[in-house]
């Protein structure tokens, strides 16, 4: 169901912010996981809702290196 006008996007509209991102560099890539993981509250819903996870072992579930804390960062 559309409710009001059709908007066109186009294919250039539609990944200028993936674009955008992958002319970050690594450091400001990195800042911006680090901003977005201190907001997790280890409910999962990401891994769950991921199209793009595929994995048996889930990287996020490993203890070495241990990509995400298995309790929330409180300081």
């Amino acid at each position: 169901i559309l409710i009001g006008e059709e908007i066109e996007v186009t294919a250039e509209q539609t990944y200028s912010e993936v674009r955008e991102f992958e002319e970050k560099t690594l450091s400001e890539k990195w800042e911006y996981w680090k901003k977005h993981f201190e907001n997790c509250i280890r409910c999962y819903a990401c891994r769950e809702a991921c199209p793009l996870c595929y994995c048996k072992t889930c990287m996020a579930d490993l203890l070495d290196p241990q990509w995400i804390r298995r309790s929330v960062n409180l300081s």
